[in-house]
């Protein structure tokens, strides 16, 4: 995606890997969320529904629809796709 969508500012390539060239690597929801537990301030990118079924902090995003943070629910990943448009 970061290469897609970077206009080629992202710069290290695609793949099924993370190349950012920092950090720590992980497989899994359970293998991230374990390296998570074990570094202060870290992040990571974990599926919805592990994240609730396991009680993780999530982070809230500001949307150019208005200037409070959305959490991830049913409910805003629904409007979301409401409202995403297709190009092509």
């Amino acid at each position: 995606y970061l290469d897609a969508a970077s206009n080629g500012a992202w710069g290290k390539g695609g793949g099924q890997t993370f190349n950012g060239g920092v950090g720590e690597g992980a497989a899994g929801n359970d293998g991230t969320s374990q390296a998570l537990k074990r570094t202060d301030g870290s992040i990571t990118y974990n599926e919805w529904s592990y994240a609730v079924g396991h009680q993780l902090n999530m982070a809230q995003i500001i949307t150019s629809a208005g200037p409070d943070p959305v959490t991830i629910t049913a409910e805003t990943v629904g409007k979301t796709i409401a409202g995403a448009t297709f190009k092509g």
